[in-house]
């Protein structure tokens, strides 16, 4: 979810431009929850700001921004409240949906393979009938069970996305 902070829509913490960190304030946000949870760790920026070793995640990007505590807190918080909009919003943006996307997909292939809970009833037949379907999900739900993350990740990202105008899902 934090990685939908990012004001380029990159479903990654890879590839932060040293910009994001030192200059640009859009991403403060972003970087403060992520790095906060540990998601990301705060690269070295020698010539901008010398930390000490063991230094806490508040002190460091305090000192890399040349702001006080009262100002890191603020940008967390509206990350927060961001994330908890974002998590409310619907219907979704179509670029929250294809970077949401990205992430599970690229989240999926890095995991090992999961372990099977009944391969039996949920064997290739029954995935490969699912992924032809006209509904994804039968085929999303036959390789979770079946253990198949390629499968899985395959049908994730083969799937078209839902238009702005279908209704939101019942729970």
């Amino acid at each position: 979810m934090i990685t939908q902070l990012r004001p380029d829509a990159e479903p990654t913490f890879e590839r932060i431009p040293s910009d994001a960190w030192l200059k640009l304030t859009s991403w403060r946000p972003m970087l403060a929850v992520a790095c906060h949870a540990g998601a990301v760790r705060v690269p070295e920026f020698r010539e901008r700001y010398r930390r000490r070793q063991d230094e806490a995640i508040l002190e460091n990007l305090c000192g890399l921004w040349n702001v006080g505590p009262s100002t890191f807190y603020r940008y967390q918080e509206r990350g927060k409240r961001t994330m908890a909009h974002i998590a409310l919003e619907w219907p979704l943006a179509a670029t929250r949906r294809l970077s949401l996307r990205q992430f599970v997909v690229s989240e999926l292939r890095a995991q090992p393979a999961w372990p099977p809970t009944k391969s039996a009833t949920h064997g290739i037949a029954n995935r490969s009938s699912a992924r032809r379907s006209t509904r994804p999900v039968c085929g999303l739900w036959h390789a979770w069970q079946g253990g198949d993350s390629a499968a899985f990740a395959a049908t994730c990202a083969h799937t078209p996305l839902r238009s702005q105008t279908s209704p939101r899902p019942t729970p």
